[in-house]
């Protein structure tokens, strides 16, 4: 857990705090705390070695101000329920890396990975998935059966485009960690183009 002091990253945790404590500017607070990302992702970019965090938790006091309700007045922190009390909160906001967060992508981010990388590291860490749709609405009645047992001949068969085509790239498993073999400037600019998948804890 890091204590924040630098003022950039306690802005940051505020709006993080903001956000998960205000029902009218919640998601705008949350949306400029997810600037923590980025603080992030640069400290794993950084990190070579093998077991990079699989989380971060950034804490910090925040002098915060809230309106007083019926228990502060019993308890004498205010006059009336109403009022406006400064409190300091302890509040740590803490970011998960998602080792298995990378979505599917299409061939031609892959060719801008392999033109980075070369072709071992995508060929080794990514998985390409082929899915094939038949639209037999378009397959005349009479046509069907023969389409089914000529599927990989049924664009030629019917003579039009009746399958869509579709070819989904993912990492595996092993890509995130695989990813401490590359240089810091290769996964920077790997980074650039697939990036690291981060999300606030609860």
């Amino acid at each position: 857990m890091v204590s924040v002091e630098n003022e950039e990253i306690l802005e940051l945790v505020r709006s993080h705090y903001e956000g998960k404590t205000s029902k009218k500017e919640g998601e705008a607070k949350l949306s400029r705390a997810r600037r923590l990302y980025a603080i992030v992702a640069n400290k794993l970019l950084k990190d070579r070695s093998k077991e990079r965090p699989k989380q971060f938790k950034f804490n910090a006091k925040l002098e915060v101000e809230r309106t007083a309700e019926e228990h502060d007045v019993d308890f004498g922190h205010a006059t009336n329920i109403g009022d406006k009390i400064k409190e300091v909160v302890d509040h740590t906001t803490t970011i998960n890396v998602r080792e298995q967060g990378y979505g599917s992508f299409d061939d031609g981010t892959l060719d801008d990975i392999k033109g980075l990388l070369g072709d071992s590291f995508p060929d080794t860490y990514i998985t390409t998935h082929v899915e094939a749709k038949v639209d037999f609405s378009l397959v005349p009645t009479d046509k069907q059966e023969a389409v089914i047992a000529l599927l990989s001949q049924v664009n030629e068969f019917v003579g039009t485009e009746v399958i869509n085509w579709e070819i989904k790239n993912k990492p595996n498993s092993m890509f995130h960690q695989a990813r401490t073999e590359l240089t810091e400037e290769q996964d920077r600019k790997l980074n650039e183009i697939l990036p690291i998948s981060l999300a606030f804890g609860r």
